[in-house]
Parts: structure tokens; C-alpha cells; sequence
């Protein structure tokens, strides 16, 4: 259990490093690399939540493509013939 505890700890934080542009600073401050830190946490957060919804995504019945009606004067209707 604790190893599977490190393995996400060490994930995330060679992420942050690698992606997260955490491994060399450019920040001064604890107030700025604090928000950097706070910031690069929260993306990798959003990629992990990308990452695991994507199975439940996969189990849902596929409802077909989402199409949008369009008014005759909209701009993906115009043609130009000049």
C-alpha cells in the first residue's frame, strides 16, 4: 500500500519537474514559487481527472455527433465569389 502511495507521489512530482516547468525555478520568493507550486499542482490535477474519466467515457452508449443549426446569414454559410 505505502508503495503504491510513492509511486503517485513520485508521478506527480517528476511531472511537475519535467512538464510543470518546476525543475529549475526562474522565480524569486516563497510568495511567487509558492502560487508556481499551487498553480502546476492544480494542472496536473486537471490532466489526472482528464486521464480518469476518460474510462467512464468509454462505457457510455456513443450518442452520435452533437450538431448545431446554423441561420442562413451565419458567417460558415457566406461565400465570396470575387
Amino acid at each position: 500500500r505505502s508503495q503504491q502511495k510513492r509511486k503517485g507521489v513520485e508521478q506527480s512530482s517528476g511531472w511537475m519537474k519535467r512538464i510543470g516547468m518546476l525543475r529549475k525555478v526562474k522565480l524569486r520568493g516563497r510568495e511567487k514559487v509558492g502560487w508556481l507550486f499551487t498553480f502546476t499542482a492544480a494542472a496536473y490535477n486537471l490532466t489526472r481527472l482528464q486521464r480518469l474519466q476518460a474510462p467512464a467515457a468509454e462505457t457510455r452508449p456513443h450518442q452520435g455527433p452533437q450538431r448545431i443549426a446554423v441561420g442562413p446569414d451565419h458567417p460558415s454559410k457566406a461565400t465570396d465569389y470575387s
